[in-house]
């Protein structure tokens, strides 16, 4: 159960945070 719970928490989390990472490489770019 642990697994899953951890799955379900954590994929949309490396989502997000590979977003966030990639926003921060345009606005650093753009700026």
């Amino acid at each position: 159960p642990f697994a899953r719970l951890d799955v379900s928490y954590y994929s949309p989390l490396c989502l997000v945070v590979g977003f966030g990472f990639a926003v921060l490489a345009i606005t650093e770019f753009l700026g």
